[in-house]
C-alpha cells in the first residue's frame, strides 16, 4: 500500500510538471464500467480490483486527466489473460484494464505516437479468481 500512495503522489507531481514542459501529454484516467463514477455512473461489484473503489479522493484535481476510459471486466480479464499468453506477462486485472485503455488511446491517436502505461500487480495473487478460470 505505501508503494500505491507513493505512486499517486509522483504521478500528480509529474502531471503537474509535464503541463509546462510538454504540453502534448494526454493522461486519461481508467475506471471500471461498473463503477465508473468519475464519468457519473454509479457504484457496483466489479473485477478489477484496486481502481473503482466506489469514491472521489478530496485530494483528486479533476483538471489533471484529459479524458476518462471506462473498461468492462470482461475487457479487463481477456487483456489480462492475452499479456500473459501472448507477451509473458502475467499481471492482475488491473494491468488489464490499464492495457485495454492504452490500445483506444493509441487507435484514437494515430500511428507516430507514443503510449505509455503500467501493469501495477502480478497476476500471482489472483489464482483463486475468475482470471484463471479457463
Amino acid at each position: 500500500m505505501l508503494l500505491g500512495h507513493w505512486y499517486r503522489w509522483y504521478y500528480f507531481r509529474y502531471r503537474a510538471g509535464t503541463q509546462t514542459s510538454f504540453p502534448d501529454v494526454c493522461i486519461w484516467a481508467v475506471e471500471p464500467e461498473s463503477a465508473a463514477i468519475l464519468s457519473g455512473g454509479s457504484v457496483g461489484t466489479h473485477l478489477q480490483m484496486g481502481i473503482g473503489d466506489g469514491l472521489i479522493p478530496d485530494i483528486l484535481d479533476q483538471g489533471i486527466y484529459d479524458d476518462i476510459c471506462v473498461v468492462s471486466d470482461e475487457e479487463a480479464i481477456n487483456e489480462a489473460r492475452a499479456l500473459a499468453r501472448e507477451e509473458g506477462l502475467l499481471c492482475g486485472v488491473s494491468g488489464g484494464t490499464n492495457v485495454v485503455a492504452a490500445r483506444q488511446l493509441a487507435r484514437q491517436l494515430g500511428s507516430g505516437k507514443t503510449v505509455v502505461t503500467l501493469l501495477p500487480d502480478t497476476g500471482e495473487r489472483y489464482f483463486s479468481t475468475e482470471l484463471f478460470e479457463d
